[in-house]
């Protein structure tokens, strides 16, 4: 088995994420859980390689990549499907 166990890829996970601001503080722990998608998971002999997306209800600066999570989706995920993400 992996590192990743059971994450697939387009799975939404939740993770009390550590922002670095918040660890250069002294904090161990993230604050609270926030959802992240699972872009593309690839099995390697060597280790899986797996890529992350966070999604968040923030505008994306100019230039970075981002898209709009439909409503489908977001009730698929257990995401509150009225929110901007």
């Amino acid at each position: 088995m992996s590192v990743y166990g059971d994450i697939q890829t387009a799975a939404v996970i939740r993770y009390p994420y550590l922002w670095a601001r918040e660890a250069g503080k002294g904090e161990t722990e993230g604050r609270k859980e926030r959802p992240f998608a699972v872009g593309v998971r690839i099995p390697r002999p060597g280790g899986d390689l797996a890529l992350f997306f966070p999604i968040t209800t923030k505008q994306p600066e100019r230039g970075r990549f981002a898209f709009k999570i439909p409503v489908i989706e977001k009730r698929r995920a257990g995401l509150d499907a009225d929110r901007q993400l």
